[in-house]
């Protein structure tokens, strides 16, 4: 598996992310093999939109930085509203 599919993955599962739930990563590689990911977490009306970018050489460790960093700002609670609404529905 490339390193970048591993930063996206370590991601989502650190968010515990799924098909349902308003969540994205994207990892790319530079020429020098460093990892950049980009990590997202919104509300399912759009209103709110985290987003962090991390540089790095370990995919796994970024996808878990990234969702601690999302989670300190708000994401944990986004994310439980998502799980509420949809438990709801």
């Amino acid at each position: 598996m490339s390193h970048t599919v591993s930063a996206e993955r370590s991601f989502l599962r650190n968010v515990e992310g799924s098909c349902t739930v308003p969540v994205a990563a994207h990892a790319t590689m530079n020429e020098g093999r460093q990892l950049t990911l980009t990590a997202l977490i919104a509300s399912t009306d759009g209103k709110t939109l985290l987003k962090e970018e991390l540089t790095g050489d370990d995919p796994e460790q970024l996808g878990k930085i990234a969702a601690a960093n999302l989670f300190e700002r708000g994401g944990k609670e986004i994310l439980e509203q998502v799980r509420a609404e949809q438990r709801e529905s």
